[in-house]
């Protein structure tokens, strides 16, 4: 019935209790909740407050606000929604891009490496067929 938020939501709180959420799918990258409200209402979820989480409702991106000091909450407008948390930190991409390229690399330098054992082995055989 009450949440502590961090910053002002911008919405006017009522005392009256919205219907619960029902969470449809959790794994530890991405959640998605279903809520349906009958005014703009705060949806608090027991998860981090961490970087590189990000909400969307409705597919549309939302800001994500800080709740208790460290935990997540949202501001769902009016009606019936679906809810989306993801993880996905700038880390993570920096890090899937760079193993990307080792990988292009090295394999760049193995299909060289190949190429030039089968030239050298090419050469070696036409000189050893060359008539003197």
């Amino acid at each position: 019935r009450a949440v502590i938020l961090a910053r002002d939501p911008g919405i006017a709180m009522t005392p009256d209790a919205a219907k619960p959420a029902e969470v449809l799918t959790f794994a530890p990258e991405a959640i998605t909740i279903h809520a349906d409200t009958p005014r703009p209402a705060i949806l608090s979820v027991a998860l981090p407050d961490y970087p590189g989480w990000y909400a969307t409702i409705d597919g549309a991106e939302t800001d994500i606000l800080r709740a208790y000091g460290g935990l997540t909450a949202l501001v769902v407008p009016e009606g019936d929604h679906s809810v989306r948390l993801v993880y996905n930190p700038l880390s993570y991409r920096v890090g899937a891009s760079i193993s990307l390229f080792m990988w292009i690399g090295v394999s760049a330098f193995g299909i060289i490496l190949l190429a030039r054992t089968v030239w050298r082995k090419d050469s070696a055989q036409r000189r050893e067929e060359k008539p003197r």
